[in-house]
């Protein structure tokens, strides 16, 4: 990732973390949410033992982050922007590329 792209990327979740006018779910509401960003953290909190076990859980995270990604895009204006991830591999070092 670029440095230019990081601060794009951290810029955008800033954006989310500072919208007030977007809606947000009422149960959401209740439980405090104030900002776009909030709702990922109500949702992380209401799924989170079914989110961590069994097996939706990988579907469920892939469609949580899926959901994130697409705000981020959103707030960005940039359809092809990405969250990024590391890909942990046995090996991986500090002085690889990324890590």
């Amino acid at each position: 990732m670029s440095t230019a792209e990081k601060a794009a990327y951290v810029n955008a979740v800033l954006a989310l973390k500072a919208d007030t006018t977007s809606a947000r779910p009422a149960a959401a509401n209740m439980a405090g949410a104030q900002y776009r960003y909030d709702v990922y953290i109500w949702i992380h909190s209401m799924v989170m033992g079914a989110a961590h076990k069994g097996a939706a859980s990988t579907a469920l995270r892939r469609e949580f982050l899926r959901q994130f990604e697409l705000e981020v895009q959103d707030v960005s204006g940039n359809p092809k922007m990405m969250i990024p991830y590391c890909i942990c591999v046995k090996g991986c070092t500090s002085s690889n590329s990324g890590y």
